[in-house]
């Protein structure tokens, strides 16, 4: 399928083939002077962007892991900036030397007080057969230098050889020539072995060139998530999440004794207190089961089976007093907020307290909250907030703390312990 671009210049030419003066055919000769670049956003925490070539804007409010495809311009030495959306605050002002007939892929990579153009020469010639082309480039500017495996699915990587080895920020592979097959895709810090990183099952098709960007992640099992960028111009790229899940798991019964927790009858955490809690783990997606043991013992207060979709974030509150205990599933958010803000939720999970108002700085922001309800993300100012939990209706507080949020920072506060003891405990949810 030809591009605008594509069609909008084979009427130019048309139109100059037709009947033109000298003056015009240097025009014509300019025309047939291309290269090809396409662009990704690639800085964590910079806004969304403008592109503009030579000043004119060539992409509009481009987002975080979004990309172009190839974009035709003149050859020779373009300006290219990268300006926050909507305004002329640039950010990124290089001049880049692109040959005849060349391909480039800029990447405006790194956090935005020290964001920089990563410019890559590019390949746009599909190989034969049942082959395809791939590279690998470290744009993840949280992440530290990695090993890279690109294996059959379900290979060991224990004894295996990294396919690419000690990459570091900024840094990228040659092209690999691998078959068309189902592979997967591994990332470990350099040097170890236990994946920060693992896209499950892929398939990768013959004919294509792709360029996996590693990013930092908005969410998930994984500091990093893979930008794809393809040769297709109707598909320009993909991303690939860790295909693991995170569950947390938190010890919210009041009278129950420490309890062992265990995914797929493996332990994850033992001795567990009441309002300790099990940080994120990453566990394979799809159905888990999850028990809650007396401590030392196969006696289960708990056991459930729960779908865990790859990618997202989960957290296991074991409620209620002992006698009547049981599970409360949530799906954590991890969205940034916008600049300035944090976000928090807010949980109920005290068995005997009343309904309740939530208030943030003598706001209220939610109302008649009852035992094991929990409310969406609220967005709120970073820096000191007041918190107040009161019976619903009423000035009766029963919590009043007062946390300091960092901005870009996510919260589940979580109200617990008998209504006479009830007292918050603060998670960070990224």
């Amino acid at each position: 399928m030809k591009t605008f671009g594509q069609i909008f210049c084979f009427l130019i030419l048309t139109t100059l083939l037709i009947g033109c003066s000298d003056d015009d055919n240097n025009d014509l000769g300019l025309l047939l002077n291309q290269a090809s670049v396409r662009v990704l956003h690639a800085s964590p925490d910079a806004p969304n962007v403008d592109v503009l070539v030579d000043d004119q804007v060539v992409l509009s409010n481009v987002s975080y892991k979004q990309a172009s495809e190839f974009l035709s311009v003149f050859a020779g030495t373009r300006n290219i900036k990268v300006n926050a959306a909507g305004t002329s605050t640039t950010v990124i002002d290089a001049n880049l030397n692109l040959a005849f007939q060349s391909f480039t892929t800029v990447i405006a990579t790194n956090f935005l007080a020290q964001i920089e153009p990563l410019v890559l020469p590019d390949e746009n010639t599909p190989p034969s057969g049942n082959i395809l082309k791939i590279r690998v480039v470290h744009s993840a500017p949280s992440a530290p230098p990695v090993d890279v495996y690109v294996t059959a699915p379900g290979a060991d990587i224990i004894t295996a050889t990294p396919t690419l080895s000690g990459v570091a920020f900024l840094g990228f592979s040659d092209f690999l020539e691998i078959p068309e097959d189902d592979y997967q895709i591994r990332v470990t810090a350099a040097g170890f072995k236990d994946p920060v990183f693992d896209s499950g099952t892929v398939t990768l098709d013959a004919g294509s060139i792709l360029t996996a960007v590693a990013v930092d992640a908005t969410g998930g099992a994984s500091p990093i998530s893979l930008v794809v960028l393809t040769n297709d111009p109707t598909t320009p790229f993909i991303e690939i999440d860790d295909n693991r899940a995170r569950l947390r798991a938190v010890h919210a019964s009041p009278d129950a004794p420490n309890v062992d927790i265990l995914v797929d009858n493996a332990i994850v955490l033992s001795d567990v207190a009441f309002t300790e809690f099990l940080d994120y783990t990453a566990v394979p997606a799809g159905d888990r089961n999850i028990k809650v043991n007396a401590t030392g013992t196969a006696n289960s207060v708990i056991d459930v089976t729960v779908p865990l979709a790859g990618g997202t974030n989960y957290t296991v509150l074991a409620v209620n007093f002992v006698a009547s205990i049981e599970p409360l599933l949530l799906v954590d958010n991890t969205t940034t907020p916008t600049p300035g803000n944090a976000k928090v939720r807010v949980v109920h999970a005290s068995p005997d307290a009343p309904n309740v108002d939530v208030l943030v700085d003598d706001t209220i922001v939610l109302t008649n909250v009852a035992f094991k309800e929990f409310s969406d993300y609220l967005e709120v100012p970073a820096g000191a907030r007041n918190f107040k939990v009161n019976a619903t209706g009423t000035a009766s507080t029963v919590i009043d703390v007062t946390p300091t949020l960092v901005d870009g920072g996510i919260y589940t506060v979580v109200a617990l312990n008998t209504l006479t003891n009830i007292e918050p405990l603060l998670l960070l949810d990224n």
